[in-house]
């Protein structure tokens, strides 16, 4: 479940509602701030078929404000530290932070892309994101290496997302929703795995960022491993 606000200059926008995210790992910090992931770093595309699921994927960074004071014109950098021809960034290089009072933080998300090619299983492309203040100086980076690995991602019936709510009504299939300017929205991302659960799972949202920011993102789960309650 998350929060959204629609940025400001999109007078009123028909929004498909697609697909949010998250994990949080390591992080970095310098001076007055602190920059960590929250988003896994394997992305991929459908093992049976690349025509189809998802190929875009949220780059995501917590930035907190460490020190006692206001903190502005802060950006987030995307850098790439080697490339792939089958992975992209599709959003922007440089994403605006909102000004930072001692002590919060904002999440903020990148985008990429994967081609949809054969080609494109095992594929991986290093990068770090910089925060960067007014005269392009780094305060603060992810740790390196870090990168974006393209794995096969299992697709089987017994998975399933079983709806979308936008303010707890539902958008279902191809549905869409208005949202406005300025306003505040909470989306729930509900599906299920078969019983026997996974290692790992990917289960998310696109939000983009030119579009919207994201507020905060709550992940609740009805089935946990009992020997790793502590860790959650």
């Amino acid at each position: 479940m998350g929060l959204i606000i629609v940025k400001p200059f999109w007078r009123c926008l028909r929004a498909v509602i697609l697909a949010a995210m998250t994990m949080v790992t390591a992080f970095s910090a310098c001076a007055q701030v602190s920059v960590t992931p929250v988003t896994w770093n394997v992305v991929g595309l459908d093992s049976n078929n690349v025509s189809v699921g998802p190929n875009m994927f949220p780059v995501g960074v917590r930035v907190c404000n460490t020190g006692s004071t206001l903190l502005s014109g802060l950006k987030a950098r995307y850098v790439w530290d080697s490339t792939s021809a089958y992975i992209t960034r599709t959003s922007a290089e440089y994403l605006d932070i909102a000004n930072l009072v001692a002590g919060t933080c904002q999440d903020i998300f990148h985008e990429v892309t994967v081609t949809r090619d054969a080609a494109a299983y095992t594929q991986a492309a290093r990068y770090h994101i910089d925060v960067i203040n007014g005269v392009n100086a780094v305060l603060a980076s992810t740790p390196t290496p870090r990168e974006i690995y393209v794995e096969r991602l299992v697709s089987q019936n017994r998975n399933a997302i079983d709806d979308i709510l936008v303010n707890n009504v539902s958008v279902t299939g191809s549905g869409s929703v208005n949202v406005n300017e300025g306003q505040t929205y909470e989306v729930k991302l509900v599906g299920h795995t078969a019983t026997q659960g996974y290692e790992q799972f990917e289960q998310f949202l696109n939000f983009k960022s030119d579009l919207f920011i994201v507020k905060s993102v709550k992940s609740t789960y009805t089935c946990r491993r009992r020997d790793r309650l502590a860790s959650w």
